[in-house]
């Protein structure tokens, strides 16, 4: 059952990041500053690259990853 694990991952990784460049672009706006919208670029890149996260990539970060935990919040 990896895959329903790596997808969870992928979900929970996905959404944390997209909170991030939310975060980044609310910076941008009230900062005027350029580098929050370069990171924010970024971040969405990141957001949907890591749904081609492999089964290899995967069971590096299984030993780390659970659903429950606060760090994958």
């Amino acid at each position: 059952m990896i895959s329903n694990n790596k997808q969870g991952c992928i979900y929970d990784l996905s959404s944390s990041i997209l909170r991030s460049e939310k975060w980044r672009r609310q910076l941008e706006v009230k900062y005027h500053d350029p580098r929050n919208g370069r990171a924010a670029e970024r971040l969405n890149q990141l957001a949907i690259e890591i749904g081609d996260l492999t089964d290899e990539q995967f069971s590096e970060l299984k030993p780390f990853y659970s659903w429950s935990s606060p760090t994958w919040e």
